[in-house]
């Protein structure tokens, strides 16, 4: 399975929305609206998959005319990926990071309707259980080389091309720049059979200090050359090589709903939206 194909460059958090319900059903219970209020009851963090039991997505909503046009659920998703490489250029040096991209944008997952049936008198708001049946692909999937156990194992060179692309590499190298030793990068890009750096050009990347050399044009602009050295040259060697003979991937899916209800007239009320990961 291509573990972060999708993966784009931004790397975003998790966001899990909440709301207190008592406020939530004063909220719904306001007198005078002409758009529909809709609250979505918050969702476990993680649910496992199954064939035939969708999970429950609590739904209140309220108007005060009491009349409703058309109700829709919305779904999107995304990979979170998990990274470990442990034996980096062959050196034994670890990375581990986390990735996270968008798979499928929102789109409509189901229509619905009003019914009067669906009327809390406790709640003085309607209340029902819409419901969302997780798809099988959306499983979490764990793959990686032999060194790992119970995994799906793939060989390096189908790693390296098929589950990590160009927008991992760019953060990749930039974090093996930065947070290596310069003797492991010298290691790496100097003393390897088909070096990437000579020595010169490597030493001339980094000040005494041992910090990365940036000039300074006329207008103050600064520009990191050392860096940019370093990562240049990680970006030119053999991904196999770089990446190493120790790798392992977890990937997960996150779902994200929210519900929208229209008025008679065609006024949209909309709910915050729930974040789940699928186990």
């Amino acid at each position: 399975m291509n573990i972060l194909k999708y993966i784009g460059a931004a790397i975003v958090g998790v966001a899990l929305f909440s709301c207190d319900k008592n406020d939530a059903v004063k909220e719904l219970g306001e007198v005078g609206t002409s758009v529909p209020e809709v609250y979505m009851e918050v969702l476990e963090p993680t649910y496992k998959y199954s064939k035939k039991e969708p999970i429950l997505v609590p739904i209140l909503y309220w108007i005060e005319s009491k009349e409703f046009g058309e109700f829709t659920m919305y779904h999107s998703t995304d990979s979170i990926a998990e990274v470990k490489l442990g034996n980096i250029a062959g050196i034994g040096y670890k990375y581990v990071n986390t990735f996270q991209g968008e798979l499928m944008e929102y789109e409509v997952y189901k229509k619905e309707s009003h019914k009067a049936s669906n009327w809390d008198n406790a709640k003085y708001s309607y209340e029902f259980n819409s419901k969302y049946l997780i798809n099988k692909n959306y499983q979490k999937v764990v793959s990686g080389s032999s060194n790992y156990n119970g995994i799906s194992v793939v060989t390096a060179d189908d790693y390296v091309t098929e589950f990590l692309n160009d927008e991992f590499y760019t953060t990749f190298y930039k974090d093996l720049a930065n947070e290596m030793k310069k003797a492991q990068l010298e290691t790496v890009l100097v003393k390897y059979t088909n070096p990437a750096l000579t020595q010169e050009k490597f030493n001339e990347a980094f000040n005494d200090d041992d910090s990365f050399v940036v000039t300074v044009d006329a207008d103050g602009n600064k520009e990191f050359v050392g860096e940019q050295t370093i990562i240049d040259a990680l970006a030119s060697m053999d991904k196999k090589y770089i990446v190493g003979d120790k790798f392992k991937s977890t990937n997960k899916t996150q779902v994200s709903l929210y519900y929208t209800i229209e008025s008679v007239e065609g006024k949209l009320g909309e709910s915050l939206k729930r974040n789940f990961i699928v186990k």
